[in-house]
């Protein structure tokens, strides 16, 4: 965009669509690369706990059910966090919420290094997980709010995808450093390098343009000029439309309305089905290569390198559903998940052939999770497109609460690896069945 564009004479200027027309400035990309480096440290504060469950469960003396119960209070954390610092972004900033949110983890993270019971472990993850909620929302958003349309997919998905990549490098690193300094050790590690990225963002993270706008009129411009101003992009002359208050009746009720209430309810109950599924496996996955007979060190690189398939299974989706559209993606994912679950249930043989199924398996459950994540961006138009992508995965949380708890139970339950995978593989299965009756609906929609 040059100086004729950012000024459009008597039109007011739309924080929705101000940076469409200009090329990336060195702030977008620092952005981009914060945000990036974030949505890692939330996949390493995530999976933190589930390379370190075994000396968990034998230190504390905790029970597969009771560890399960530990796993899930960080998922309900990240559902209300998600719900409520989401919506509470609007009023106070998507930065602040970053901040608020980085804060959280570090002290959750740490603090949970020091527990003494299961019940101080499980307010510990509550804790961090709140904060990892609230500040993937804000994440995701400020990406979007600061990306041109041209790219906006693109970079977006580049930036989803560091969850499972720092999920992957702190599964490597576990695999030493879990062994070396313990489960307390690696977890305060985990927490200090968290709280080094606060005054990283305090220093370099602008504010959405979106909430800079809130208000419209001269205020709003002055504001956002000074935004402009670190791009190098020419400042603002005309007056600023306000974001919030064109969008300010949309809310979860739309995403219920006639026109959108069947790919609403479909979306939100194949996501649970597919994060029930995702966060079963994320969390148990090391204990489970341990009752396998892999060593605790071989156990992690497990877990790592399903995050490692996790990684480029959500890298590939956008290839993917150009060529078959979202909802073929998810089918095709959840079918050939079902497929590896049961191979990695019965498959004892070579350590790299172990290893290559569980990149595989990640591979395919996460890759599907990133196709709901696609499918739900496609389905609403742009004026409630924020409401149905955080109600979509919100809602989806719910899985994710269930999976490790109810995987706790099955294990508790000794019963075969094969059972447990089945249940689990059926249920990704189910998600696909469900989408199913979606698919002329997005068939003009890759």
């Amino acid at each position: 965009m040059n100086k004729d564009q950012a000024s459009t004479g008597n039109q007011a200027i739309n924080p929705a669509t101000m940076l469409d027309f200009m090329p990336l400035s060195g702030l977008q990309y620092v952005i981009f690369a914060l945000c990036f480096i974030l949505n890692m440290f939330d996949g390493m504060d995530v999976v933190i706990l589930s390379y370190s469950a075994a000396g968990i469960m034998a230190d504390l003396d905790v029970s597969s059910i009771q560890m399960g119960g530990v796993f899930s209070a960080g998922l309900i954390g990240m559902a209300f966090g998600g719900l409520i610092l989401g919506s509470y972004a609007d009023k106070v900033g998507r930065r602040r919420i970053i901040l608020i949110g980085v804060t959280l983890i570090a002290v959750g993270v740490i603090a949970g290094s020091m527990s003494q019971s299961i019940l101080q472990l499980i307010l510990t993850r509550l804790v961090a997980g709140f904060g990892i909620g609230g500040m993937f929302a804000s994440v995701t958003a400020i990406t979007a709010e600061y990306t041109p349309l041209r790219i906006r997919n693109i970079v977006i998905m580049l930036i989803t995808a560091g969850y499972p990549l720092g999920a992957l490098l702190t599964g490597l690193a576990s695999s030493w450093a879990v062994p070396e300094f313990g489960w307390r050790g690696t977890m305060i590690v985990a927490g200090s390098m968290t709280a080094m990225m606060l005054p990283i963002c305090f220093f370099l993270l602008p504010e959405s343009l979106f909430f800079l706008a809130r208000d419209g009129g001269e205020a709003a411009t002055r504001r956002i000029n000074k935004v402009m101003g670190r791009m190098k992009h020419p400042h603002i002359t005309d007056r600023i439309d306000s974001f919030f208050d064109q969008h300010r009746k949309i809310s979860f009720t739309d995403l219920l309305n006639p026109q959108y209430r069947t790919v609403s309810l479909r979306l939100w109950a194949g996501l649970i089905c597919t994060f029930m599924t995702m966060y079963y496996l994320l969390s148990w996955i090391p204990k489970i290569a341990i009752d396998s007979g892999l060593a605790p060190d071989k156990a992690i690189i497990a877990g790592a390198m399903f995050s490692g398939g996790g990684f480029v299974g959500v890298l590939v989706v956008g290839f993917l559903a150009n060529r078959l559209g979202y909802i073929k993606s998810i089918m095709s994912y959840c079918v050939m998940a079902f497929v590896m679950m049961i191979i990695f249930s019965v498959y004892r043989g070579d350590l790299i052939i172990v290893l290559l199924i569980a990149f595989i398996m990640g591979f395919t459950v996460q890759g599907a999770v990133g196709a709901f994540y696609g499918a739900a961006a496609r389905a609403y138009p742009v004026q409630m497109k924020s409401t149905g992508i955080g109600w979509t995965i919100g809602v989806g949380r719910v899985g994710a609460i269930m999976g490790p708890y109810f995987g706790g139970i099955l294990m508790s339950l000794e019963l075969p690896q094969l059972i447990n995978f089945t249940i689990y593989g059926a249920i990704m299965l189910l998600g696909a069945v469900i989408v199913f009756p979606l698919q002329p609906l997005f068939s003009n929609k890759k």
